[in-house]
């Protein structure tokens, strides 16, 4: 068995580190090198990471000064030693059998990418799906899988270091930093295994970075959008199938915006709207459904319509 480097950036995370760390420490696979980056923390996470340390000593602790969290992910992906790396948000946990389960499936399918689902804190309700292993094999069905954006949280894959290679995060970005890794590192991946077993615990929490929506974090998500429409994604996935995720971006973006309470600001039209209108006919020539055609002109001519209603509510 590989050994497995999961890497876990803090800033101001005392609120939670003790359980996610913990939750690493009880996992039943034993080979794996737990390194908490301190990214420049204000409050006491810091001393819980050396008190941490003193209960295993598979922990290691990396000081920086505050630079985000893909700086963070970067500094750990320096100093990992495993063959194998994984991701951990300090505000979240995993189940025991995570790893375990993650390697098991990556050596069974000979995969540079393992994957699982996840629970949401804000959705108490969801269970435990029952363990049905997907496998891709195809370049191109690889490359969507992460293009399309529906999979972009690296918190529920480990990946071999060999793929990884020398691909880092951007740290320039505020959101969607995940999406292009995943993206760039699907270029270098033979084989990807995913099960639909939720073997990780998100937390979903009020002040979250996602939480704090603003122009930057959209344009920041709409850049990265149209770098990967741009490039291998549209010669591998053809037309239709790039309009496709264009516009679902782009309308996931509005959409957002609208629940946080930007969408009146002047980007909003410039940057978004815009931008639906000119990715309009392509998409209404792709084989998206009726629905999604008609909510996409409503979007792109008649944006009030679709947001005083909603404002309502």
């Amino acid at each position: 068995m590989p050994k497995i480097s999961v890497i876990v950036p803090i800033y101001n995370a005392e609120k939670y580190l003790e359980r996610c760390v913990k939750s690493l420490i009880a996992q039943t696979f034993h080979d794996i090198e737990i390194l908490l980056i301190d990214d420049g923390s204000t409050d006491a996470s810091s001393i819980l990471c050396a008190r941490l340390k003193k209960e295993d000593s598979r922990i290691r602790i990396l000081h920086k000064p505050n630079g985000g969290l893909s700086s963070a992910r970067n500094a750990g992906l320096l100093a990992a030693s495993g063959a194998v790396i994984g991701f951990v948000d300090a505000d979240d946990f995993v189940e025991p059998d995570m790893y375990e389960t993650l390697v098991k499936n990556a050596l069974e399918n000979n995969a540079d990418r393992s994957g699982c689902g996840y629970f949401d804190s804000s959705r108490p309700d969801e269970i435990s799906a029952d363990g049905k292993i997907t496998v891709l094999s195809d370049k191109n069905s690889i490359i969507a899988y992460s293009a399309c954006g529906k999979h972009n949280n690296v918190w529920r894959s480990v990946y071999s270091k060999k793929a990884i290679g020398k691909i880092r995060f951007d740290e320039s970005l505020v959101i969607a930093e995940d999406w292009l890794f995943n993206y760039e590192v699907s270029k270098n991946v033979s084989v990807q295994a995913d099960t639909d077993k939720r073997l990780y615990h998100y937390e979903a929490a009020p002040d979250s970075l996602m939480s704090r929506l603003n122009d930057k974090k959209i344009i920041d998500r709409i850049s990265v959008l149209e770098y990967i429409c741009g490039s291998e994604c549209g010669k591998s996935l053809g037309r239709k199938e790039t309009a496709d995720i264009r516009m679902r971006v782009l309308m996931f973006c509005a959409e957002e915006s609208l629940h946080s309470g930007i969408d009146r600001e002047p980007w909003f039209k410039r940057e978004v709207i815009k931008k639906i209108r000119g990715a309009l006919a392509a998409f209404l020539g792709c084989g998206a459904s009726a629905k999604r055609k008609i909510k996409a002109i409503i979007f792109a001519f008649a944006w009030p319509l679709y947001s005083a209603p909603a404002r309502r509510k």
